[in-house]
């Protein structure tokens, strides 16, 4: 605000050319917009209605009008602000211009009077005219944040009229009202909504405990940071801590209120395990202990489900990659897609992997089903050899027989005749 003084300061101080009309009217502009941020508002409206008095400035009237409209806003002379914005639309404004007219309308509509079915209507005439993408944008999200509550207040009065059977097929009503009170806070800008819907679920018996703590902290972060409310928001974010510890919750809690972080949540532990888990590989050179701890990792801490996918997706690729255990890295993948069949690293990773592995398992079994027949085949021709050796080696010994004995016969012929005389 310091700030916006000093530059009053020296606005006024410019020199002022009636030679430049484009340059007087930056330098009135800038000067309305500095009482404007500094909220004073007479001030603001009083330079205004100068500026709009200023025939050299003609060009620039449905700009100023939009200002002035907001100042009358501000000062809560809605009927006066509806009829400037009314005027700036029935003009000859550009489109831009009536798209920011709509938009102020919207507001008022929406906040000062409460009329969500006329500040629908405005909020989809800032869609079709205005050119500026900020707004737009928010436009649209109160569009939807109107339906929603349209859907939302539906879904309730049915509960309550038609009770259990209704209960059956839509979400219970604690869930509802969270997200009823969601649309208020994210989507249409209106805290009060949103923390009566918050400390509703609060008292309600059927509610369980995720909406019980995201309510309480919602309603600490908006009277924080909306309300201002240091004192009430502190003694809701202690309740978180000292209630449920070792969450996200409780740490976003010490983070709201400036405090040092000291809380580790599951998810916290989930991530030193996994990065203990890699040292064995990174460090240690030990791919074996590593594949174990990874699996250790994803067994402990499912339910987070970042740190599970990619130890299991790391104990795989060890497996494929440098254990060449084909086997295990095939169940693994398996594993991973069984668990997380929508991540990346299934679809982009896991799956083409998969098909690998399998092929080359199919190919190690078709080779040792070779290897196998092979084998027996050698036996079989073993065997036939051995007979054959076996036939032979009779034969020869045969022959062996037979000339010993024709041998035997000469000798003795021969012995006979030397004995005659």
């Amino acid at each position: 605000l310091e700030l916006y003084e000093k530059v009053i300061q020296i606005i006024k101080k410019a020199p002022r050319n009636k030679a430049f009309p484009h340059f007087l009217f930056r330098i009135d502009y800038y000067l309305l917009t500095c009482y404007k941020q500094l909220s004073k508002y007479k001030k603001a409206i009083d330079l205004a209605n100068k500026m709009l008095k200023n025939k050299n400035y003609l060009i620039y009237e449905p700009k100023i009008l939009v200002e002035k409209g907001i100042l009358l806003k501000n000062l809560k002379f809605v009927k006066d602000a509806i009829k400037v914005f009314e005027d700036i639309i029935a003009g000859n404004g550009s489109s831009a211009i009536k798209g920011s007219a709509w938009f102020e309308l919207a507001l008022i509509y929406q906040f000062e009077l409460g009329n969500l079915k006329k500040a629908k209507e405005c909020y989809e005439n800032v869609l079709s005219l205005s050119s500026d993408n900020k707004i737009k944008k928010i436009a649209k999200e109160r569009i939807d944040g109107f339906n929603k509550v349209i859907e939302y207040k539906s879904n309730l009065e049915k509960i309550d009229i038609e009770g259990k059977d209704t209960l059956d097929k839509m979400d219970p009503p604690a869930s509802i009202r969270y997200k009823l009170g969601e649309v208020y806070w994210l989507n249409l800008a209106e805290a009060d909504s949103a923390l009566s819907q918050f400390i509703s679920i609060a008292t309600d018996s059927t509610a369980d405990s995720s909406h019980i703590v995201k309510s309480i902290y919602a309603r600490a972060w908006i009277l924080r940071f909306i309300k201002k409310d240091t004192t009430t928001s502190d003694s809701l974010y202690q309740v978180l801590i000292s209630k449920f510890p070792a969450t996200i919750i409780a740490q976003k809690s010490q983070q709201d209120m400036g405090k040092q972080i000291t809380i580790k949540t599951r998810q916290d532990s989930a991530r030193l395990a996994f990065i203990e888990a890699e040292r064995n590989y990174f460090d240690k050179n030990d791919p074996v202990t590593a594949v174990n701890e990874y699996n250790r990792v994803a067994k402990k801490y499912p339910d987070v489900e970042e740190i599970a996918l990619l130890s299991i997706y790391a104990a795989a690729w060890l497996c494929d990659n440098i254990l060449n255990k084909n086997k295990t890295a095939l169940s693994l993948y398996k594993r991973l897609c069984d668990q997380f069949p929508d991540s990346e690293l299934c679809i982009s990773e896991a799956s083409p992997r998969l098909k690998i592995v399998e092929d080359t398992l199919r190919v190690m079994e078709i080779r040792k089903q070779e290897t196998e027949k092979i084998s027996d085949t050698n036996k079989d021709n073993g065997n036939s050899r051995t007979l054959l050796d076996s036939t032979s080696s009779q034969v020869i010994n045969e022959d062996l027989m037979i000339k010993e004995n024709e041998n035997q016969q000469k000798d003795s012929i021969s012995e006979h005749n030397n004995k005659k005389p």
